[in-house]
């Protein structure tokens, strides 16, 4: 069974390369206060697993051996699908295929009789079954229609076979619990995520991890982005509530250094004296990175660059979403070694101060030369702004209420954090007499909520 990652996955089940003695190129990383961590996993097997094979988490030594049995299932996501035919795969080899007249099956729809070759045949199945299919095999996060039972003669063949298209497992997604690490593993001890069959038995091992006592200087990292990307599968799946798919782990960096980034519009006045149109004052750290190896420097540039970045420091006190630009410096050393340190800018997200003097339709606008007369301030609108979990969430986080929705007509609501849904018709019901809101489908923990009164 062949257990892979995408390349930038900080936690690796592929091969990894080894220098000249053979050693491996990768930094051990650290874990701090248990062994929470969430990532994925692809099966690229040539024997095909059938999409309701069980996997399951587990710790495993240094040299796999299984430590920690949590008896916690693999989420499965993005299945592999195939065509098959009755004796097995269908392959390019055995076309042009021929398509007789006949009757699909259930709501099958009917396919022209007709030859075709291979771009033909994906079309003319895209096209009656309303999806997109370019291959024989290929993984899809999105949910496909059935196709099955459709009758054709290979090319130079005179057997008629069915052909359709299986399921068979993908993706798999790990969101290891918050478990105590002590009794485990000891301070400073190595150890590796490692993936269990149905016998509980190790089949994958992940590169090297180890027990940090010191957070200080370690980094919590929580990201994703709003669509599949850099190799990853960002979904939501079903766990007693709706979840999403996400990268979270420990990082050897800190941040320090924090400057207050000024950005100014000055405008000269008639009078020779100057004037401010507009000032935004960003708060922007130094990311200070520990010695990582070659292509964890490529992989922390990737978790960087996600649309969605939340920071957990504790030297610098920062535990926010961030937003960073710029490059990554690596120090390359001038001795032989495979690790090397790097320093990078970042931004808190939400720290920020904005005056904007640009003279709205609306609001205090100071009149000059004319007594200082002043126009009416518009009505401040409420809003509210929160993540989950948040008191005000009912039991079965679906419901929220705030006596400030009372006698309200018209809500506007934003979420950030459930991929593959918008809000908008059918995704609220908003009760003005007791200030309710009814989220459908229910919020996730994690997830950011907005809403405002119109």
């Amino acid at each position: 069974m062949i257990i892979e990652s995408a390349y930038n996955s900080f936690i690796q089940f592929s091969e990894q390369g080894n220098d000249c003695s053979g050693n491996t190129r990768q930094a051990k990383l650290p874990i701090c206060d248990n062994f929470s961590i969430k990532f994925q996993f692809k099966v690229s097997d040539t024997d095909l697993l059938p999409s309701t094979t069980q996997f399951y988490m587990g710790i495993c030594s240094d040299e796999c051996d299984l430590i920690l049995d949590i008896n916690k299932p693999v989420q499965p996501i993005c299945p592999r699908y195939k065509f098959m035919d009755e004796s097995g795969e269908v392959v390019a080899a055995y076309f042009p295929i021929t398509i007789a007249d006949y009757t699909p099956s259930g709501s099958q729809p009917k396919i022209p009789a007709g030859t075709y070759d291979t771009t033909s045949f994906f079309e003319i199945l895209s096209n009656y079954y309303e999806t997109s299919i370019y291959n024989f095999d290929f993984f899809s996060c999105c949910e496909m229609p059935e196709i099955y039972g459709i009758p054709v003669l290979y090319n130079g063949e005179v057997v008629t076979k069915t052909i359709g298209i299986e399921l068979f497992y993908g993706y798999g997604y790990v969101d290891f619990p918050t478990v105590s690490m002590s009794g485990v593993v000891s301070p400073g001890e190595c150890f590796r995520y490692c993936i269990l069959d149905a016998a509980k038995q190790a089949i994958a091992c992940s590169n090297l991890f180890y027990r940090e006592t010191d957070k200080c200087y370690m980094t919590k990292v929580t990201y994703y982005n709003e669509e599949n990307g850099y190799g990853f599968k960002y979904v939501s799946y079903f766990d007693e509530t709706i979840k999403f798919t996400e990268n979270m782990l420990w990082l050897p960096f800190y941040l320090r250094k924090p400057q207050r980034i000024s950005t100014e519009n000055i405008y000269r006045k008639s009078d020779g004296g100057k004037g401010r149109l507009s000032t935004i004052i960003d708060k922007e750290w130094e990311g200070s990175v520990a010695y990582l190896s070659e292509e964890q420097h490529d992989r922390l540039v990737v978790a960087l660059k996600s649309d969605i970045l939340t920071i957990e420091n504790a030297y610098s006190g920062v535990n926010s979403r961030m937003i960073q630009q710029g490059d990554l410096t690596v120090d390359y050393a001038d001795f032989n070694t495979a690790l090397s340190p790097a320093t990078f800018k970042i931004q808190d997200f939400s720290h920020h101060n904005l005056n904007n003097n640009c003279g709205f339709n609306c609001g205090v606008e100071v009149i000059e030369e004319c007594d200082g007369n002043i126009s009416e301030p518009c009505p401040e609108r409420y809003h509210v702004e929160f993540q989950v979990p948040t008191p005000k969430i009912g039991v079965d986080e679906s419901i929220y209420q705030d006596d400030n929705l009372k006698n309200v007509s018209i809500l506007e609501i934003y979420r950030e954090g459930i991929i593959q849904y918008s809000v908008g018709e059918n995704r609220f019901s908003h009760n003005s007499t007791t200030g309710t809101v009814i989220f459908v489908p229910a919020v996730g923990d994690k997830e950011r909520i907005a809403i405002w009164v119109v």
